[in-house]
C-alpha cells in the first residue's frame, strides 16, 4: 500500500499538471513519511511540499478539530462528539 500511494500521488500531480486541475489531500504524518521514503526528493518537494496550500495541525489557529464518535448498538444509532 505504501508504495501505491506515492505512484497515486505521481499520476495525480500528471493529471493535474496537464488538465490545470486540483485535487485536496488529508494525509497523516506516517503517510507522509512513508511517501518521503519511496519518492525521489526532487519528486517529493515538487509533488508534495511545493504544492501545500494550507495546513492544518492541532496547533493551527484554523484548525477545528473535534472528536466525533458513531457507535452502532443493538438499541440504535448513538452519535457522540467532543
Amino acid at each position: 500500500m505504501i508504495r501505491a500511494t506515492g505512484y497515486i500521488f505521481k499520476i495525480a500531480n500528471e493529471y493535474t499538471l496537464s488538465n490545470k486541475a486540483q485535487y485536496i489531500a488529508s494525509l497523516n504524518e506516517d503517510q507522509l513519511i512513508s511517501m518521503k521514503e519511496q519518492l525521489s526528493n526532487d519528486e517529493f518537494e515538487t509533488i508534495l511540499t511545493k504544492n501545500i496550500i494550507l495546513e492544518l495541525t492541532d496547533k493551527s489557529q484554523k484548525a477545528n478539530f473535534r472528536i466525533q464518535v458513531d457507535l452502532h448498538t443493538d438499541n440504535g444509532y448513538i452519535n457522540v462528539a467532543e
